[in-house]
């Protein structure tokens, strides 16, 4: 049995805008805690992840366009991160 938290109602409010679909960032700044999360996605569960960092807030299988907007939200927190761990570029400055 899944417990309802004060945060489901963020959490329900983002995914249908999504698609059913939230990347753990977004889930945690809406007041989800990663180990809640964790606990949804294990198998049997509600959710489950299709690629690192995305969940599916559902059960049952993705549709073809669910699929497609996992790998978009998956590349946008896989540039994040990566934006975050490397130095900002050298600029070139005009003469």
């Amino acid at each position: 049995m899944i417990r309802t938290t004060a945060a489901d109602a963020a959490i329900e409010r983002l995914s249908a805008t999504q698609m059913r679909l939230a990347t753990a960032r977004q889930l945690r700044a809406a007041g989800l805690s990663s180990s809640t999360t964790a606990r949804r996605c294990r198998p049997g569960g509600p959710w489950q992840r299709p690629l690192p960092g995305v969940v599916l807030i559902q059960t049952g299988e993705p549709t073809a366009r669910q699929r497609l907007l996992a790998a978009v939200l998956y590349g946008d927190t896989r540039a994040e991160r990566e934006a975050q761990e490397s130095p900002p570029a050298p600029r070139d400055l005009p003469p």
